[in-house]
């Protein structure tokens, strides 16, 4: 196996499904190059673009759905494993619950394309939704 595009060749959706959960659930990892490799396989024809888009939409919510469910559950707890490498987590955690109150829907949709930042918003909701 030489790339990446061999293996999405051979295990094709269930890696690219796989690859965006990691990705959106704060794994640092680039997704750029496997959702750009998917794309060369689809409009190539040895992947199907719609089921190439579902998967990745999939994982996508899944995850968010995991650190929803992490942040209800859990609250500061689980808002503190995303914080866990910042030099300051309590500032941090405190800081970010300020500006999810103040701007929610907004904060929400800037951090799906700020990385590192969806795990965390999607945990805040999910705290403010118990809270």
């Amino acid at each position: 196996m030489d790339s990446i595009a061999d293996l999405l060749l051979l295990y094709g959706v269930v890696v690219l499904f796989g690859w965006a959960f990691a990705v959106q659930a704060g794994l640092p990892a680039p997704a750029i190059p496997m959702l750009v490799g998917a794309g060369a396989l689809a409009g190539g024809g040895r992947m199907n673009l719609a089921l190439a888009i579902a998967a990745a939409m999939a994982a996508t919510l899944c995850a968010d759905a995991l650190w929803y469910a992490l942040g209800r559950s859990l609250g500061n707890r689980a808002l503190g494993i995303v914080c866990r490498f910042s030099l300051d987590p309590d500032s941090l955690i405190r800081d970010a619950k300020e500006r999810f109150l103040l701007h929610r829907v907004r904060y929400l949709i800037l951090a799906k394309f700020l990385p590192g930042l969806n795990p965390l918003a999607s945990g805040l909701a999910g705290w403010s939704a118990s809270a």
